[in-house]
């Protein structure tokens, strides 16, 4: 059985690599980090995909974390989310890494 922490992570993973519209009972869920990929590294598209984290998780996951801060770094092919929040229930901060690559 999963903990806390590893549910959570993995909630979030769900909500960062799923596409909008790719789950037809939930057509607004998660953020889709994929599609950023080939979208060019400049401050504004790492803007960007902060605010979508950010939207995208307190939307879905307000009631169980409080995002902190969220890091975006990008190459060539890939995308690396930091993401640091506090577990509202036990008052943990965490901050786990999520990493895309083509």
């Amino acid at each position: 059985m999963k903990d806390d922490a590893e549910q959570i992570c993995d909630s979030i993973k769900q909500i960062l690599f799923t596409y909008p519209g790719e789950r037809t009972d939930q057509p607004d869920f998660g953020v889709g980090l994929q599609q950023y990929i080939f979208e060019p590294n400049t401050s504004d598209t790492r803007a960007a995909i902060q605010r979508a984290v950010r939207t995208g998780l307190k939307y879905w996951l307000g009631n169980s974390i409080e995002v902190e801060e969220v890091e975006v770094t990008m190459e060539e092919s890939s995308i690396t989310v930091a993401v640091m929040y506090k577990v509202i229930r036990t008052n943990q901060i965490r901050r786990d890494v999520f990493f895309q690559e083509i």
